[in-house]
């Protein structure tokens, strides 16, 4: 495809699948920094982040301590955490043609905001702090510092300003007033309306608080699936060209692809997707891989490896391994997990990937967990949303005191999905594009 990054996936097309359902009982005007560009208020906009004594933020309230390393994207950060959920009439007015053919917004603040010199800069900026991350990150938790951990948002905007960051800003969530480290289990594109909105922020967050913000990569976060489920389109609707859904796949590609977190008595080992039978035999082989060239010049062990963390799903059928019902990575099954946990000293995986209808489910035994943080996916799946909360407190407290979740449900009566954006929402590689 002309255009597309050289970061491939063997996957050709494809689209997500709710997966197997799951009962648990635990259950906005702005200056950009250093251009001097006036950035507009965002077409998602509304009601600011947080709702109760979070009230509005600026970005040098979002963290307490820590300060921004350039400054260069405090302005844009300020607009996104200014506005609000998707259902808004700015939001509304995206949707309605212009007479040059690109999309109306409410002002003209807003389309100064989507611009592809903005994307460009940003993007220049996130694939700098990128590029030195490991493929695998190795995140430690100190005593009285807290994770927050998040599984998929699907362009789900409101979700996150109104339920995820929440445990930063909102005094009422974050009762201590430390800095909370943050990390996202992948698939921030598709599906929901604003994936720009949330892809732009989280590159933001990242440029500035590195040491907080933590990104993985999610099998959304590829061109061929983003091409054909709703990315693309909005790309196109909100920029009025698709160079900037080329920049943002560019910079896709370097997102680690799983994180290992250790805490004073827990270490547990984090993905999108989940394992595949070469992981499982040698787990130092993640650090191997050119995350790069995934799908390009990988052999084929080394892609299998990627196809697993983003694509494989736990099942309680069969004890190891069979071939994804999806039509790319695994099946994997609770020996496969328990095996690679006790091999890798790991007390649980930490995975998204899948519609969960609490929001968060323990499988195999509680050594898999389930997070998926858009609730009512797609606007009729009426499933909850859910977040981890990792607090390491000061010695001598009980470790099930450190993990704790966050069910919350959809702000806003309907989140449906982008335009062009298929139902159900069902997701399988198609067999043609499989050896």
């Amino acid at each position: 495809m002309e255009g597309v990054p050289e970061c491939q996936s063997a996957v050709a097309f494809a689209f997500e699948e709710n997966g197997e359902e799951r009962h648990t009982d635990d259950p906005d005007k702005a200056t950009q920094g250093n251009g001097e560009k006036e950035l507009g208020r965002l077409m998602c906009d509304g009601s600011p982040l947080g709702t109760s004594s979070a009230g509005t933020l600026s970005p040098r309230s979002l963290f307490f301590s820590a300060p921004p390393r350039k400054g260069i994207f405090l302005e844009l950060i300020d607009s996104i955490l200014r506005s609000g959920t998707s259902s808004s009439p700015v939001s509304q007015a995206v949707n309605k043609p212009m007479d040059d053919g690109r999309p109306l917004s409410a002002d003209v603040e807003a389309r100064r905001f989507f611009t592809t010199e903005v994307v460009d800069q940003l993007c220049d900026e996130v694939r700098a702090v990128l590029e030195v991350e490991k493929t695998l990150l190795n995140l430690q938790l100190k005593e009285k510092e807290t994770l927050v951990v998040a599984g998929d948002i699907h362009g789900d905007l409101n979700a996150l300003l109104s339920h995820i960051l929440p445990e930063q800003s909102d005094k009422q969530l974050n009762v201590d007033g430390l800095d909370r480290k943050f990390l996202f289990l992948g698939d921030y594109v598709d599906r929901g309306p604003c994936g720009v909105e949330v892809v732009l922020l989280l590159f933001a967050l990242k440029v500035e608080y590195p040491q907080l913000i933590h990104i993985l990569r999610g099998n959304h976060e590829e061109p061929q699936t983003s091409r054909i489920y709703g990315f693309y389109s909005e790309v196109n609707l909100k920029f009025g060209c698709d160079a900037p859904w080329v920049r943002f796949n560019e910079v896709f590609c370097y997102l680690p692809l799983a994180a290992v977190v250790t805490t004073p008595r827990m270490r547990f080992f984090a993905t999108h997707g989940g394992l595949s039978p070469p992981l499982s035999e040698a787990f130092d082989i993640v650090n191997t891989i050119e995350r790069i060239d995934y799908g390009s010049v990988l052999d084929n062990v080394l892609s299998e490896v990627v196809d697993g963390l983003l694509w494989s799903d736990p099942t309680e059928v069969i004890p190891y391994f069979e071939r994804n019902v999806r039509g790319c990575g695994y099946m994997f099954g609770i020996r496969a997990t328990q095996e690679f946990c006790q091999v890798n000293q790991f007390d649980f995986i930490c995975r998204a990937h899948q519609v969960v209808s609490q929001g968060y489910n323990w499988s195999h035994e509680k050594k898999v967990l389930t997070l998926f943080s858009v609730p009512n996916y797609c606007g009729f799946n009426n499933n909850l949303g859910a977040i981890m909360i990792m607090h390491v407190s000061g010695a001598g407290k009980e470790e099930e005191e450190e993990l704790r979740f966050r069910q919350f449900k959809s702000a806003v009566e309907s989140s449906a999905c982008s335009p062009q954006t298929p139902k159900p929402c069902g997701e399988f590689v198609f067999a043609a594009f499989m050896e």
